[in-house]
């Protein structure tokens, strides 16, 4: 799959979010949203050669907000604006159509078997990002 050289439609964009086994792919780097730079990824947990993983593990973006939409499987999400402790934070369970926002700042963890329509706000990633295990992400970040 190839990354989107314009903005998808909806329609489009959830397809390829279920077609996605990829832990995470760059969709589409936007930026010409209302002045603002937003970046459209689809993430796999729980799928392809990453089955086994069913977690995106506590992270934190100092500066990137994150949205997340659930287009297929359910799970939970862990939110913390304090520790990345699952024993300290807000336990959400999520399924297909739930949306939420994790602001800049905060811990978070994703739990369970899911396909995600993630939108990092500003772009987090290089264009064209696939990372096809959890593994894979964790390896190029410590690089």
């Amino acid at each position: 799959m190839e990354p989107f050289h314009e903005s998808p439609t909806p329609h489009v964009l959830d397809a390829a979010v279920r077609a996605n086994d990829a832990y995470r792919r760059v969709l589409f780097t936007d930026r010409r949203v209302c002045g603002a730079e937003t970046q459209q990824v689809a993430m796999a947990i729980g799928y392809g050669r990453d089955a086994a993983n069913q977690s995106i593990g506590w992270e934190q973006h100092t500066a990137t907000a994150q949205y997340f939409a659930v287009v297929e499987g359910s799970g939970t999400l862990y939110s913390s604006s304090t520790s990345p402790n699952a024993l300290k934070a807000e336990r959400i369970p999520v399924t297909v159509g739930d949306k939420w926002l994790i602001p800049p700042g905060t811990w978070h963890d994703v739990v369970g078997h899911l396909r995600l329509l993630t939108i990092y706000y500003p772009p987090h990633h290089a264009d064209g990002t696939v990372h096809e295990r959890r593994v894979d992400a964790e390896q190029q970040q410590q690089q």
